[in-house]
């Protein structure tokens, strides 16, 4: 007669999974994107996959949801590193802010990198102390070396 077995006796750990069960999701999954970048619904990608509709979209959720991670963070190092090339651009240049060449380049730099971290916008919209004294020190500095502002998408 066969023993009865208890509920923890029937429950086995699961098998940690191999780097051939991962190669095969990994190709699953790039295979299921595929299809949906070709325009194919969640439905027909589990019918050519031979997988439940279910399944089909959580692979192509989860890798979409992958691929936006590393765009952002892809832009985010890149405005990263534009930063400190326009900081080093200052820099460089800041000993000679003296002369207007020099000045122009610098004034333009920091605007481009007001930009680059939407400075304007706050600057823009608020209408407090900081912020006028701010538009007062660019209009100073702007006529003390006879700089123009530069205009909206130069």
């Amino acid at each position: 007669m066969a023993k009865i077995k208890t509920p923890a006796q029937l429950e086995k750990p699961l098998p940690l999974p191999t780097p051939r069960i991962k190669e095969a999701e990994v190709l699953l999954t790039f295979q299921a994107l595929k299809l949906r970048v070709e325009g194919k619904s969640h439905e027909e990608i589990g019918k050519e996959l031979r997988m439940p509709t279910k399944m089909a979209k959580a692979l192509t959720s989860s890798a979409l949801k992958e691929l936006e991670k590393d765009v952002t963070e892809t832009a985010e190092e890149a405005r990263q590193i534009e930063l400190l090339r326009l900081d080093e651009l200052v820099a460089t240049h800041w000993p000679h802010k003296a002369l207007p060449r020099h000045a122009d380049l610098i004034l333009k730099t920091m605007e481009r990198r007001a930009r680059y971290l939407a400075l304007d916008q706050q600057v823009d919209g608020a209408g407090d102390e900081t912020a006028e004294a701010l538009r007062n020190f660019l209009a100073g500095a702007r006529a003390a070396t006879g700089v123009k502002a530069e205009e909206p998408g130069e």
